[in-house]
């Protein structure tokens, strides 16, 4: 066996033709077409494999992006795409892939690996679940004419504006939709290839979608990104959105009844109330709980901390009263084994706490599904004065699944 290693520019067609094999067997589907920002030739130093023979027979892909999280740019690796092949499997592959992804993505700079998935072989490297966003049914419905109520107390209702139209939107429309997603609190810092992208293939989380504009008066104010209909499941996924939330809650029902689909299952995050009142008062119902897309490791944690920082002293700062903030990790790294025992040390003035794991890591950045504070040694003085920074709120893949 050759690798772990990236791979070639030339062998960029047979890693695609691997994948469909793994992903698509007997389908006619291509997986290039499904996920364009990882698989493409700028991108093949980041797609890691092992190969037997000349063959490729095992991969894990990654890409890296930025994400701002309410004005706090962190750069993250996505990792995903993983696959080995039959004959191969129960050798290692897959892991010691992974291994070498989170590696180079540290070396490179990233402070967190996104990972789209939770099994054994994340989590065992100290990948958690964490965060909580709201999953909310939205029935296909007629045209954008009743009033939405809002659910909040002594909040009036807010009926639709006589001059807000519904339509399928084209590359013409890109720049305008990549301002309002510019000024989404939490964000990809996406170029425009990103966008190209996904208007030539109109993939999006790895299947066909349609994207549709809200405008007043000829203006966007929302745009929605609808998957089409899945033989397997019973609702279809609003893969993506931005905008004026109740404007794009509102023209939800109606483009689902354009395309067919009878129910589109929306994902807000805990921490949009907007988009929680909105989606909430179209599906009616209150949504279920979940926790955020995929799983999140922490790869350089001190690091992170650091960027951090300006946050942490413009919400924290009387608490702080001047201390010395200081921020420091001890372990074997985002690669080795289950990361349970890397720590992230916080002291402040004399006191220091320390937080064992990545998992309980990635717990305190994003909030632990039940809410409970991530477990750690050490002064509880430092973590409280610190939790009003945290948890930072959780993004959504949308355009740059992988």
């Amino acid at each position: 066996m050759e690798g772990p290693r990236p791979i070639r520019a030339e062998e960029l067609p047979s890693l695609v033709r691997f994948m469909n094999r793994m992903y698509h067997a007997g389908l006619p589907a291509d997986i290039g077409e499904e996920f364009p920002q990882v698989l493409n030739e700028a991108n093949v130093g980041r797609l890691i494999v092992i190969t037997e023979g000349g063959d490729i027979v095992s991969h894990v892909g990654m890409a890296a992006e930025h994400i701002s999280f309410e004005g706090v740019p962190l750069a993250l690796a996505l990792v995903g795409l993983v696959a080995t092949a039959v004959e191969c499997r129960g050798r290692g592959c897959a892991t010691r892939c992974l291994d070498f992804a989170l590696d180079q993505a540290a070396r490179e700079g990233n402070d967190l690996a996104w990972i789209s998935g939770g099994r054994g072989l994340y989590t065992s490297r100290g990948s958690a679940a964490v965060g909580r966003e709201w999953v909310y049914q939205v029935a296909a419905g007629g045209p954008l004419t009743a009033e939405v109520a809002c659910r909040e107390p002594g909040r009036t209702r807010r009926s639709v504006p006589a001059d807000l139209t519904i339509r399928e939107i084209s590359l013409a429309d890109e720049p305008a939709a990549a301002a309002l997603y510019e000024r989404e609190p939490v964000r990809f810092l996406r170029t425009r290839d990103t966008w190209l992208r996904a208007a030539k293939n109109r993939f999006v989380m790895n299947w066909k979608a349609r994207f549709w504009g809200l405008f007043r008066s000829e203006r966007l104010s929302a745009y929605l990104v609808i998957q089409e209909p899945r033989p397997e499941k019973q609702a279809t996924l609003l893969a993506e959105f931005a905008g004026d939330r109740m404007d794009a809650a509102r023209a939800l029902p109606e483009a689902a009844s354009k395309m067919g689909v009878p129910l589109v299952e929306a994902h807000v995050g805990d921490w949009d109330l907007a988009g929680r009142e909105a989606f909430a008062a179209a599906a009616r119902s209150e949504g279920k709980l979940e926790t955020a897309f995929g799983t999140f490791l922490p790869l350089r944690m001190a690091a992170c901390m650091e960027k951090l920082r300006p946050r942490i002293n413009s919400i924290c700062g009387p608490a702080l009263a001047g201390s010395a903030l200081r921020f420091s990790e001890s372990g074997e790294g985002p690669g080795s084994r289950s990361g349970a025992g890397d720590r992230l040390h916080i002291a402040l003035g004399p006191d220091e706490a320390c937080i064992v794991g990545r998992a309980e890591v990635a717990r305190f950045l994003f909030g632990a599904p039940d809410s409970n504070p991530p477990a750690f040694e050490g002064s509880a003085s430092v973590i409280e004065k610190l939790q009003p920074a945290f948890p930072l709120p959780t993004p959504w893949y949308g355009l740059n699944l992988v």
